[in-house]
């Protein structure tokens, strides 16, 4: 499968005409992401002084001895060998922040963050504060940078001085194209160890001057990478990982004892002698693809400007006259050559399979892949693809193998074509990514060139079918999944054939690498483990169908424990009530019932999953027991899922049930994990009886009854907000127990809201409950939320207890509101704020009655027309004014005080405009 190699830059070398000479060559440009152009001083070629090479420079806050001072690191960037590392680099050196009066980049105020003795020192990627288990914030990365490893480069080997990418690696979902903001510089000769890492590090990069500075961070205390306490580079460990800092040993570092990038930028070349040089007659010529490229010359500062069509790709060659005139005005006597150079600006699909085939695969078997595509080109992605899919030879352990590493091309190992299904359209701009779903079938031809027991990796190779092809820029972009192996199983030994309670026996010593067995069902039969399970065993299920059951069975009083279960084809039923599931579990093509008992270990782990595969006329019923840190993503639609608690024992993950469609959801006792529902499928019901603690629940489509404990520091965002004209018919009822800083944003009326209370626990943050009409809202205690309806009024809001704080607005009339007290609220019918001209009531709509029983306190109510007020215990602090804002207030009783009917003149102090009926205390 070799694909042909992109062209090298084009080498560095002086070119000598008669009489000109041109010392510095404009090398061939390639566009990296993002880039819409560049400028170019065309002086540069023939200024001896001048330096084709960007020159960056670090101002530290240390000095050479290691102590507090103002020490210089000064970086060489290779941007005639690594041009779009170096662009991406610059990206963050040139990018100032915004609003920002101190005119700072990304990197200034970062800090080293990471430092092993004799390995690397990295940075780039995190500003304070800090605080333990915090590291900070981490710098915007917009852009992921193509990888431009190339160890056939002396100059480009990661040895003492050089200055490199760091990448998120294989084991955290990073790959080989996963450089960003971060870099290193390296302490010693690293070639052996980084080579051969995940595709190779770029150099792009070499210290100048401050070695001293970068080494004498090497001498300082380092503490614990991860949580900022404890000194980690102990005598017994001095080259341990962590993070530099001036602080003594076992204190926690503060953030002005970290070593940071004080001032980062560009440093210009001392300017040389231009001569008697005069450049002249720019020209474009397209090579291949879109007209892209214009220039601007100007030639009184010799600045020549390329600028980058947007959504357009394709190569093109530039051409320029250099005259060297000699100061002879006699034109005759001038010598001149043309200089040329290419610019790219190209597409590059860079293609990551985002799941594998299971743990094994058989003749026959189907599903579904998907590959994410990332454009790491500057051109746009425009056209049909077809994406191919493939397994290529990996070693067991699928990490130490020096090519898989390095390469994660098709040209590695042993590649076996994947039938897939058609072509797909894209659109896809520079530096954004999209997924795309393949189907798939293991033909008998590719399973016969798959080796018994091997290991495979499953890659995908994205190619151009329309008359647009999409050009790219780059060879090696095809990532596999290194982790997620497959091994193919002879499997034509098959049980299950068509007789029903056919029983597979897994005998008592297994032991080892058997651990992990298969069982191969056809048609309608089960398949029965009997055995004391102990959580060591690994089931995968193939050749099943909707007709077929799975379960477990051990001896009485024995919970049997599974460590995964993988189900690669569609299956009717998954019975394992009385089992404990450990880990992972998935049904790539499907399943019409699940039945769990509980699943997830009992201490905190890492995060399992629950994948359900499928397609969208497949509804599967789920029933599961207390759940431990576990995520769901299912792409086929839920017909309800029932769990006893879905609990966060992982402090550092939060799950998320990530859902294509559920009609119902019930949790009988507490949620701590987030939801997410993508479908335009109405929902019939949420039920969590517990508590929901601090989770998120978001729908694209309408919740019809919503019905919650209690809730805390939860979030609902109820409906898709760009679908609220779709929304508009629909109706919601929502329960809740006690709720303290939670909120609500419905994109679609509420018909009614009930709660024992809405509280406040911070008061520097309100919550909001956002709503497209509210029916009636009624709330047996206290009420601290701001409320805002958008849409279509609201009807009642009735709180038994007290509205404290609080904001109520509505974009339509407001019926009735009433509370035992008011304090500190403001109710405004049509508008936004509390007027201070007649004209910022021209929207002003009615209010049907307000009332406050026990006490109306430094509470302002704004409409066109209040029908009735009814209060109690009227005060206010201070000077500043509160009451009522209305043309008409038709009855006004407060208890102790006036009678009012039909108000016809203004009232005291009126701020608005005369005749208008205002009620101010």
């Amino acid at each position: 499968m070799k694909r042909p190699t992109s062209p090298g830059i084009e080498p560095l070398e002086s070119r000598i005409a008669p009489a000109v000479t041109i010392l510095h060559p404009i090398f061939d440009i390639k566009a990296g992401v993002g880039q819409t152009g560049t400028d170019i001083d065309l002086a540069k070629m023939v200024d001896a002084a001048a330096s084709y090479r960007t020159i960056v420079e670090f101002q530290t806050n240390i000095n050479a001895s290691g102590g507090a001072g103002s020490g210089i690191i000064r970086l060489e960037l290779f941007d005639d060998k690594t041009p779009l590392t170096v662009q991406n680099f610059l990206s963050y050196v040139n990018n100032t922040i915004a609003d920002n009066a101190n005119n700072l980049n990304d990197y200034d105020g970062t800090y080293f963050h990471r430092l092993v003795g004799g390995f690397v020192l990295q940075g780039g990627g995190f500003n304070g504060p800090i605080a333990a288990g915090n590291r900070g914030t981490h710098v915007g990365t917009p852009y992921q940078v193509h990888n431009e490893f190339n160890n056939a480069d002396p100059e480009l080997d990661p040895v003492t001085g050089t200055l490199a990418m760091a990448k998120v690696g294989t084991t955290d979902g990073g790959g080989p194209h996963s450089a960003t903001s971060e870099f290193f510089i390296s302490y010693a000769d690293n070639s052996a160890t980084l080579d051969d890492q995940n595709g190779g590090f770029t150099v792009f990069g070499k210290v100048t001057q401050g070695m001293d500075i970068v080494n004498a961070m090497a001498t300082l205390r380092r503490f614990a990478i991860n949580n900022l306490n404890g000194t980690v580079n102990t005598p017994q460990n001095p080259n341990a990982d962590g993070t530099p800092t001036t602080a003594g040993a076992g204190a926690s570092p503060t953030a002005d004892q970290l070593i940071k990038i004080v001032d980062a930028r560009v440093v210009t070349p001392t300017a040389g002698i231009q001569g008697n040089h005069i450049f002249s007659e720019v020209s474009v010529e397209k090579i291949s693809g879109d007209d892209f490229l214009t220039q601007t010359f100007n030639p009184a500062n010799n600045k020549l400007t390329l600028d980058y069509a947007p959504g357009k790709a394709g190569v093109a060659k530039v051409k320029v006259k250099v005259t060297d005139t000699k100061g002879d005005l006699n034109a005759a006597n001038d010598e001149f050559v043309f200089e040329e150079f290419n610019v790219t600006v190209l597409p590059n699909l860079v293609a990551s399979v985002t799941n594998s085939l299971g743990n094994l695969v058989i003749p026959g078997q189907k599903g579904i892949v998907n590959v994410n595509l990332i454009n790491n080109g500057a051109g746009i992605a425009k056209g049909d693809i077809k994406v191919r899919l493939f397994m290529s030879e990996i070693n067991a352990s699928g990490v130490t193998d020096a090519n898989i590493a390095s390469g994660f091309t098709l040209e590695q190992g042993t590649d076996v074509e994947i039938t897939a299904d058609g072509t797909k359209p894209i659109s896809l701009l520079s530096g954004k990514s999209l997924s795309v779903s393949t189907k798939y079938e293991i033909s008998p031809t590719a399973a016969g060139l798959l080796q018994h027991n091997k290991n495979y990796r499953l890659l995908a190779l994205v190619e151009s079918t329309s008359g647009t092809a999409i050009q790219e820029l780059f060879t090696d972009d095809n990532v596999g999944n290194v982790f997620s192996g497959s091994t193919f199983q002879n499997a034509f030994g098959t049980v299950g054939d068509g007789r029903k309670g056919v029983t597979i026996t897994v005998p008592d010593d297994i032991s080892g690498p058997s651990n992990d067995v298969t069982l191969i069902l056809k048609g309608p039969g089960k398949g029965e483990i009997l055995r004391n399970l102990d959580g060591s065993l690994n089931i995968t299920l193939s050749g099943t169908t909707t007709a077929s059951s799975f379960s477990v069975k051990a001896a009485k009083g024995i919970t049997p424990r599974i460590g995964e279960l993988h189900v690669n084809d569609v299956i009717g039923k998954v019975a394992l009530k009385n089992a404990q599931l450990l880990s992972h579990f998935s049904a790539s093509g499907g399943a019409k019932s699940l039945i769990f008992g509980d699943i997830g270990a009992i201490a905190p782990d890492q995060t399992s999953n629950f994948s359900i595969g499928g397609f969208a006329n497949l509804k599967t019923t789920i029933s599961l027991g207390t759940v431990r840190d576990y995520a769901i993503d299912a792409s086929s639609p839920i017909k309800s899922l029932t769990a006893k608690a879905w609990l966060n024992l992982n402090a550092q993950e939060h799950e998320t049930l990530d859902l294509s469609g559920i009609g119902k959801l019930t949790i009988e006792q507490n949620l701590e994990a987030n939801v997410n529902d993508e479908s335009a499928s109405a929902i019939a019901s949420i039920t969590v009886k517990g508590a929901i603690l601090n989770s998120t629940l978001s729908t694209d489509s309408a919740v019809k009854k919503l019905t919650i404990g209690n809730a805390t520091g939860a979030t609902f965002n109820l409906g898709d907000s760009a679908q609220i004209a779709a929304l508009a018919t629909s109706k919601g009822t929502l329960t809740f127990k006690n709720v303290s800083d939670s909120s609500i944003n419905a994109s679609y009326p509420i018909s009614k809201l009930t709660s024992l209370s809405w509280t406040d626990t911070a008061a520097s943050q309100k919550e909001e409950l956002k709503f497209q009409g509210l029916g009636d809202m009624k709330i047996t205690g206290d009420l601290e939320a701001n409320i805002t309806e958008l849409g279509f009024g609201v009807k009642s809001i009735t709180v038994s207890g007290a509205v404290r704080n609080s904001v109520i607005k509505s974009a339509g009339d407001i019926t009735s509101i009433k509370a035992a007290t008011l304090d500190g609220v403001s109710v405004f019918a049509g508008v936004s704020a509390k007027p201070t001209l007649l004209a910022d009531l021209a929207n002003a709509r009615k209010i049907g009655s307000i009332t406050a029983s026990t006490a109306f306190l430094n509470t302002t109510v704004v409409g066109s027309e209040i029908g009735k007020i009814a209060v109690s215990g009227v005060t206010g602090a201070g000077s500043a004014k509160f009451g009522f804002y209305a043309d008409v207030i038709k009855s006004y009783v407060r208890a102790g005080g006036p009678k009012l009917t039909n108000l016809t003149t203004a009232g005291e102090s009126d701020p608005v405009a005369p005749n208008y009926q205002v009620l101010v205390f």
